[in-house]
């Protein structure tokens, strides 16, 4: 019943996670293991773009690709970024999806859910929308990642930039 150690510098995401626990504790305790794995993925996620959102005002438009259960997606809505998250929802992946359900509805209960696109990256077909785009720890789940790599180019507006963080698994 206790989350994950904080790794973030922010107090904002802190209190949504912690009021989301409770949250998971009420409704779905057996999500709980996963929900931590994640809130600290969140704080990770949090940190990699802590130095990118400074040159932000917090009414740009975002796009973040592999969202996950929408946790950091749904704490940048939260902060007045308008947030798009591409997440291909599939089958297999039942824990995962009754998760972002759970946190999607409470996002969506408190006005400040994110827009959740279903599609595969590679089938993203945005031109010149989001002032920023990110991905940790997705571009090596994708089919194309070239492909995925034009795409969010292509979806980001001049002057933006995409920040993406993939593991060394060697």
């Amino acid at each position: 019943m206790m989350l994950p150690a904080k790794l973030s510098g922010s107090p904002k995401l802190e209190i949504f996670l912690i009021d989301l626990h409770q949250k998971i504790l009420e409704v779905a305790s057996d999500l709980e293991p996963l929900f931590n794995i994640c809130a600290g993925e969140a704080r990770f996620g949090a940190s990699v773009i802590e130095a990118d959102l400074r040159n932000l005002s917090s009414d740009r438009k975002i796009l973040e690709i592999g969202g996950g259960v929408l946790l950091l997606s749904c704490h940048l809505q939260q902060e007045g970024y308008v947030v798009t998250v591409v997440e291909p929802v599939g089958c297999g992946f039942s824990h995962f999806n009754r998760l972002r359900k759970i946190v999607l509805d409470y996002a969506r209960e408190r006005g400040f859910a994110p827009t959740l696109v279903t599609v595969p990256a590679e089938n993203l077909n945005f031109t010149s929308e989001f002032d920023f785009a990110f991905s940790i720890n997705a571009m090596e789940h994708v089919g194309d990642v070239a492909m995925v790599l034009r795409r969010v180019i292509s979806a980001v507006m001049p002057g933006g930039h995409y920040h993406f963080l993939c593991p060394n698994y060697l």
